[in-house]
């Protein structure tokens, strides 16, 4: 597996290659082709359930929800356009690319601050994204503008 980082705050990218297979209680019917995410791979995406992730195989686009396999690691559902897109049937081995999750944002002292003196601008925070924000220390002596926010994350200027 390779690993490269797109950037210091920026999601990892992982490169790695697996066998797509059947289903064992699905071989007949031929809807289910699985591959199994590598366990390295797996404890970086921050979630013992399902994680959504998006990435290409053998270089065709998807976005797709992992689930827990039985071995503790993910596995991905691969459908029919998935398959046809990749050129890629049980038994064939395929290249992936999987993006990695987003590393949540740090946060400077002052911001921490006035989210804590303020009830109106803590709800603000929390309502401006589908996911709970955690406030995590920034770098030591970290404050100001020099900690900017992804581009997208909804940050609310207080």
């Amino acid at each position: 597996m390779k690993k490269r980082k797109l950037g210091k705050s920026g999601p990892s990218v992982f490169r790695f290659r697996a066998r797509l297979f059947r289903h064992p209680n699905m071989a007949k019917t031929g809807c289910w082709t699985l591959f199994n995410v590598q366990k390295m791979v797996s404890k970086k995406l921050l979630s013992r359930g399902i994680a959504k992730v998006e990435g290409t195989i053998n270089g065709h686009p998807f976005r797709a929800a992992l689930e827990l396999n039985t071995s503790g690691s993910h596995r991905l559902r691969v459908n029919k356009a998935m398959r046809e897109g990749a050129g890629a049937d049980a038994g064939d081995m395929v290249k992936l690319v999987i993006l990695g999750p987003a590393p949540e944002p740090t946060f400077p002292a002052d911001f921490r601050v006035a989210l804590t003196a303020s009830q109106e601008a803590k709800t603000l925070w929390k309502a401006g994204s589908n996911r709970p924000r955690t406030l995590r220390p920034g770098p030591a002596g970290s404050h100001g503008a020099s900690n900017s926010f992804p581009q997208g994350s909804g940050a609310l200027v207080v």
